[in-house]
């Protein structure tokens, strides 16, 4: 019964919402489905996380029907009923009275039958609760295009052209809500193009852009110059500048955004400060970056699918947070946090983080020995553990371990198509750079191998590299001074 549909779509609901399914159950229209509601009632004491629960659907449709014998079709039957009235208590909940789309119905009824003061009077209510709200996001655009476009059929209706004004301002709320809709779809674009090998054909992007930036970006509402800019951060424009247009103005309107809108906002920031540290200034945005999560945590803005942390932002505050040496804070938040992960999610990527943990502590055996019991959770952390093992292996002196891996690294790297250039480009840096500096002996060699570093574009781990040459640099050093010494 947990694994069924049903039971998958009861688990996603937290406390709050649970509460106001079983009160919208009791709504009288209702009561005719006799079989379904027992079957969500029966169900109600072991929500959202089914603890204690082990009946099977035999037992359970035996208790609804009282019957001694199991009907599997009738039982889901019954499940797909209750589906059919969740999914209409979910339309139901997030349509209220003031929702311009959920009074349709009722706009057209009045100028079918032509009540054009009862159209008047739901219109300026309507109207007034959107302007009250404190939302001006994608969602406050559609409403308002959406009104906009009522009174232009209840103008056309009575014949009423005129003096109108109305098609000047649903053209323009229209091109408000295409802006924002489409700055948002190819902010999402970019997004994709940055970690994975795809090319999109995005229709009007230049168009629309050379707009904006014509008619004046600082005249549009504050969500679409916020959409604007992330858009810039997108294509490369990633200057401080720029993203300092975005934070500031993420910190204050974001009073006018949903929650999701805010974590995709918080997430462009988070991979802007990634860049710039990428391009080798860590020093300041380490702990921008770092700060940015502990702002999010706080007003939890961490959790997406089924209210969990996703796997892909746990492991990036682990790693920032190491950068700093947080290491008692690292440890804290990886054990309060690791139940908060998809449950399925939870012992991978714990032992991954951990592993990242224990590697910063310097104890290298634990770290391959805590690796071996991840099973990977998407092809980049599959690729983080294998550059971590390799590390360990170099640390530990297995220098042939170490070098084998890297081998089997690169193959793995070349033939895996999900990533695009710039990441094999990135991760084939790293194992290059690596087996040169562990089979180069020499002073000269070093240096040339430290010099085209220092000029990679993308590297996987150039921290690290770039202490592992010094630190073989000094050695050498040190030996042609003890070599002279004792010539």
């Amino acid at each position: 019964m947990i694994n069924t549909k049903l039971g998958e779509v009861l688990r996603c609901f937290n406390k709050k919402e649970t509460k106001k399914l079983y009160a919208f159950l009791n709504f009288p229209l209702l009561s005719k489905r006799k079989k379904t509601l027992k079957l969500l009632h029966y169900l109600q004491p072991y929500l959202p996380t089914f603890d204690n629960f082990d009946q099977s659907k035999a037992q359970i449709y035996q208790v609804i029907c009282d019957t001694d014998i199991y009907d599997n079709l009738d039982f889901n039957r019954i499940c797909a009923d209750a589906m059919d009235l969740i999914e209409h208590f979910l339309r139901h909940v997030h349509l209220d009275k003031n929702n311009i789309h959920a009074n349709q119905a009722v706009f057209d009824f009045y100028l079918k039958h032509h009540l054009y003061k009862h159209f008047d009077t739901l219109y300026k209510t309507l109207d007034e609760a959107l302007h009250k709200s404190p939302l001006r996001n994608e969602d406050y655009l559609f409403q308002k295009w959406l009104l906009s476009s009522y009174l232009l059929v209840q103008e056309t209706r009575q014949h009423d052209r005129k003096e109108s004004h109305t098609l000047p301002i649903i053209m323009n709320n229209f091109d408000d809500y295409y802006t924002i809709l489409k700055l948002n779809y190819l902010n999402i674009s970019n997004s994709y193009k940055t970690v994975l090998n795809i090319d999109n054909n995005n229709f009007l992007e230049t168009e629309l852009i050379h707009h904006l930036e014509k008619k004046g970006i600082e005249n549009k509402i504050p969500s679409i110059q916020l959409m604007y800019y992330m858009y810039l951060l997108g294509k490369g424009v990633n200057s401080d500048e720029n993203i300092a247009k975005v934070a500031e103005l993420n910190s204050s309107y974001s009073n006018m955004l949903n929650p999701l809108e805010r974590l995709n906002i918080y997430t462009f920031l988070q991979n802007s400060y990634i860049k710039k540290i990428n391009e080798g200034k860590g020093v300041i945005y380490e702990q921008k970056l770092f700060d940015l999560y502990k702002e999010q945590l706080a007003a939890g803005l961490m959790y997406e699918s089924g209210g969990y942390i996703m796997p892909q932002p746990f492991k990036n505050i682990v790693n920032v947070s190491l950068k700093l040496k947080e290491y008692d804070w690292t440890l804290a938040f990886i054990n309060e946090y690791t139940q908060k992960l998809m449950p399925d999610k939870q012992a991978d990527t714990h032992n991954y983080c951990m592993a990242n943990y224990l590697f910063d502590l310097q104890n290298y055996q634990a770290c391959i020995k805590t690796l071996q019991c991840v099973e990977p959770v998407d092809i980049f952390f599959n690729i983080d553990g294998k550059r971590l093992l390799i590390r360990s292996y170099y640390e530990l002196g297995e220098h042939e371990s170490a070098l084998a891996s890297i081998e089997t690294f690169k193959v793995f790297v070349h033939r895996n198509k999900q990533l695009n250039d710039s990441n094999k480009s990135s991760n084939r840096n790293f194992a290059n750079t690596l087996t040169q500096m562990m089979l180069t002996p020499k002073m000269e060699k070093l240096l040339k191998l430290k010099a085209k570093l220092e000029n990679l574009q993308r590297v996987a781990n150039r921290k690290w590299l770039m202490e592992k040459i010094n630190f073989r640099i000094e050695r050498l050093l040190k030996s042609e001074k003890i070599d002279k010494k004792w010539q």
